[in-house]
């Protein structure tokens, strides 16, 4: 199923293939596609995501941003929100996913409920990949204006010292 092998790659370090994994790295390639056309980015970028989903291992795995080298910054508000900030201009782009209707919430919300109550039958699990992996191709064949709205725009994130003693 996977012929992306950045995909594939994310997915080996991240331990499996979800739909939050494949938003982040949708993101990034569509972020960086666009940040590359304006200038070179050269590791001078800054990313600020609005989640603690599965999406923030693509963005870190894509773009090299990280919480270690503090150029992850989150802000857990449960939105997949992304903004791709250049360093050197504060340029930006700030995506947004845009609401995705698969027609099987009701099935994948009723076995959700079932998997996390330890309810779940192996048919049951079975049935519930099976929907995880329909969400997962329809998200790898959007286009990228199909799955966020894009917003250009200029950032100013301010930098914390960190001591070094």
């Amino acid at each position: 199923m996977i012929v992306n092998m950045q995909l594939k790659k994310i997915a080996d370090f991240h331990g499996h293939l979800c739909p939050d994994l494949v938003i982040g790295c949708r993101a990034c390639e569509m972020a960086l596609e666009i940040l590359s056309q304006k200038e070179e980015i050269n590791g001078g970028l800054t990313v600020i995501a609005e989640n603690t989903t599965s999406a923030l291992d693509a963005i870190q795995c894509i773009t090299g941003c990280t919480l270690g080298n503090q150029r992850l910054v989150i802000y857990d508000f449960g939105k997949h929100k992304y903004t791709f900030m250049m360093n050197r201009n504060n340029f930006a782009i700030k995506l947004s996913l845009k609401e995705q209707h698969f027609g099987d919430e009701k099935k994948y919300l009723f076995l959700e409920k079932k998997i996390i109550k330890g309810e779940a039958t192996l048919e049951d699990v079975v049935q519930f990949q099976r929907l995880l992996d329909s969400r997962i191709r329809t998200l790898i064949s959007l286009k990228h204006d199909e799955l966020f709205e894009i917003e250009e725009t200029r950032e100013n994130l301010s930098q914390t010292e960190v001591p070094t003693e």
